[in-house]
């Protein structure tokens, strides 16, 4: 057997890369304190240090749970069936393992049933001897077509995957390829074109779930965009008191606000709008797919409102934050262009 030594140097790079990797998700805070503490250390203004952003308030998971009645079928009734391969899907959901199905596993099991209820119906009813079959086939298929939406909802807010997307995982955006944006929305929009393609292809609904429990994006973003409007509102407070202080009547003042356009192009422009840049982006693509989750009338009223907080509410919260913020900068930046012009014209 052959053992591999690692060189010091090999290690640190691992080591490197393993402690990058860690802090993607945490660089816009980082970015953001950084950009804060140099404008209090520059200016001499101090402003009030808040607490990270981490609670999305999300609903409680189980309180979104919709119980659905569960039909029954009687086993003279299952046999009948022999000419379809229906027997063997009910069979199927009645074994110890089905009747533990994960939501995914019984969204896919529920569309698998509609879909062979209706193949099934359609083999029989040329058939006169089987016309009471084939009524009892259309109430059943009926009952569940009008209990496949719940399942469906019951698959958004009950699957592990989902859960861990709209409202879990740890820090924010890095606004790089590693937040997973392609397969999010791939998966969103499959979910949303699962509710009228039956039968669902049940390996690639694990696959789009799994993608979007791997990287929470949705939790994320939203995260990101409440510590974008807490600190740059935080932050605009300082300018604020800057603009009123400095009137640009002097050489002084005016070299000062050529730093401050130094910071602001290094702090600022080259690092927040950048990942603010990205999340705008995220937002465009991806809203309309949240809103047509928020739409779905059988989604609880809780789970609607629970995306209507962060996907309008609060974006338009940071995107007044972020507007702002700018309009203070240019406001700086015009003081001593204004004083110039102004003395030009004398």
């Amino acid at each position: 057997m052959v053992t591999k030594h690692f060189t010091y140097p090999a290690m640190t790079l691992v080591a490197l890369l393993i402690i990058s990797g860690c802090s993607d998700t945490k660089k816009i805070a980082v970015d953001l304190e950084d950009y804060s503490e140099r404008l209090q250390s520059y200016t001499g203004i101090a402003i009030e240090s808040l607490p990270e952003v981490n609670n999305l308030y999300a609903p409680n998971k189980q309180a979104l749970k919709i119980d659905i009645e569960r039909t029954s079928i009687n086993l003279r009734e299952l046999f009948a069936f022999n000419d379809c391969s229906l027997n063997q899907l009910v069979a199927q959901r009645n074994t110890a393992l089905g009747k533990m199905q994960l939501p995914s596993s019984r969204y896919a099991y529920e569309s698998e049933l509609v879909h062979e209820l209706a193949a099934c119906q359609r083999s029989l009813q040329e058939n006169e001897g089987k016309t009471e079959l084939v009524a009892k086939l259309a109430d059943w298929s009926a009952l569940k077509q009008q209990q496949l939406p719940q399942v469906w909802a019951n698959l958004i807010t009950q699957s592990i995957e989902t859960d861990t997307h709209f409202t879990g995982g740890t820090g924010y955006i890095s606004g790089t390829s590693n937040d997973n944006f392609q397969a999010t929305k791939l998966a969103l929009n499959f979910l949303l074109k699962s509710q009228n393609e039956h039968p669902v292809n049940a390996s690639a609904l694990e696959l789009h779930l799994q993608q979007l429990n791997n990287t929470p994006l949705m939790a994320k973003k939203w995260r990101t965009q409440l510590l974008l409007a807490q600190e740059l509102n935080n932050i605009s407070r300082l300018l604020n008191t800057y603009l009123i202080n400095n009137t640009c009547s002097t050489r002084k003042e005016e070299e000062s606000i050529e730093v401050m356009r130094n910071i602001f192009r290094i702090f600022f422009a080259e690092r927040i709008q950048t990942v603010a840049g990205q999340l705008n982006n995220y937002y465009y693509q991806l809203s309309p797919l949240v809103e047509q989750l928020a739409q779905a009338p059988q989604m609880p009223t809780a789970f609607n409102e629970y995306l209507l907080l962060h996907n309008t509410l609060n974006f338009e919260a940071y995107t007044e934050a972020m507007q702002s913020h700018i309009q203070i900068w240019q406001q700086i930046f015009e003081r001593c262009d204004n004083i110039a012009a102004f003395e030009a014209s004398l």
